[in-house]
């Protein structure tokens, strides 16, 4: 179980994980849980739903998102390319493989979660923990392939 983090932004504590001595995998599964439970845990004492609360902040809340969604990606994108330096993963654009795997966890980010769902914060940090086993099975390279020049176009 991933403990809870501090009041931080998760980007500090990405860049932490990011320069671990751990597998290329484990650290971007660590930041793939992270980046969920830190929100999740944010916004743990909200009674109502954030599309409520924020439907007038969201021009600006959407542009904020944007750029802590890029900085994520910057952090996983180098952990992707020192993965397929290693021969652990295939990935062909860094950044852009990055993007997705943020994008196939933003459903389980406060935003998108209903009032119930933001009381169990066990069953999102599972469902959190199986996406990024499924993401990350996706981009281990198997034996008989050879390793995939990487790129971080953004």
């Amino acid at each position: 179980m991933l403990h809870r983090p501090h009041r931080r932004a998760p980007s500090g504590t990405a860049v932490a994980i990011a320069a671990a001595d751990e597998p290329p995998a484990e650290r971007v599964r660590q930041v793939l849980l992270l980046r969920v439970l830190f929100r999740f845990d944010s916004v743990h004492d909200y009674h109502q739903s954030l599309d409520v609360l924020l439907r007038a902040l969201r021009p600006a809340y959407l542009a904020r998102r944007e750029r802590y969604f890029d900085a994520e990606a910057q952090i996983i994108a180098g952990m992707l390319q020192e993965g397929c330096r290693s021969g652990a993963f295939t990935v062909k654009e860094a950044f852009v493989t990055a993007h997705m795997l943020l994008l196939a966890t933003n459903a389980l980010l406060p935003y998108s979660l209903s009032p119930r769902e933001l009381g169990k914060r066990e069953e999102v940090e599972a469902k959190a923990a199986h996406i990024a086993d499924l993401l990350l099975d996706g981009l281990r390279r198997r034996n008989d392939e050879a390793p995939v020049p990487t790129t971080t176009q953004r």
